[in-house]
């Protein structure tokens, strides 16, 4: 990525930004312009060659205009920072980290008793087994509608289904 995107982030000169399949693997700067950036709204960085998100995580507690980020088809193991600073951010509507490698998503689930803003969560074709904390955590929000967990290898996954139709007005079908 070029300085040139960098500077029209740190100018708030952008609001939708494609970077989807430019086979990028360190976001750390990018994350650092969109700390405070007040202009962006929608960022998609699906199919990269991603790792790790803690730096953009951690921006997510600052930054106060992006309402959809796309993170599918990446290599991101670990969402612990995203849960870690999630709780915090009020604008974020949309989060799509489908196809990666998560397996737990603990903090994430914990984040959701505090985040009032999210209305989408997408964990399609991760390595996602446990939900537990999920299940137990979601009773607590209620700003989500619509969640996606499809093409896991979810234990228990009639039970949840169940519950969560109990308790919540939620989107459970995609499973």
């Amino acid at each position: 990525m070029d300085n040139i995107l960098y500077e029209k982030l740190k100018n708030n000169e952008i609001s939708n930004l494609d970077l989807s399949g430019k086979n990028i693997e360190n976001i750390d700067k990018l994350a650092e312009c969109l700390k405070f950036n007040s202009s962006l709204k929608i960022l998609n960085l699906c199919n990269n060659d991603i790792k790790n998100i803690d730096k953009l995580a951690e921006c997510l507690k600052y930054n106060s205009s992006l309402k959809e980020l796309y993170l599918g088809d990446n290599y991101i193991k670990n969402i612990d920072k995203l849960g870690d600073y999630l709780k915090y951010n009020s604008s974020l509507t949309i989060l799509y980290i489908g196809y990666n490698q998560i397996e737990n998503i603990d903090k994430l689930a914990e984040s959701l008793k505090y985040n009032s803003s999210l209305k989408e969560l997408y964990l399609i074709g991760n390595k996602i087994k446990n939900i537990d904390k999920l299940e137990k955590c979601l009773k607590y929000n209620s700003s989500i509608t619509e969640l996606n967990l499809c093409s896991n290898k979810i234990e228990n996954e009639d039970k949840f289904r169940k519950n969560l139709k109990f308790f919540l007005n939620l989107n459970v079908n995609n499973i």
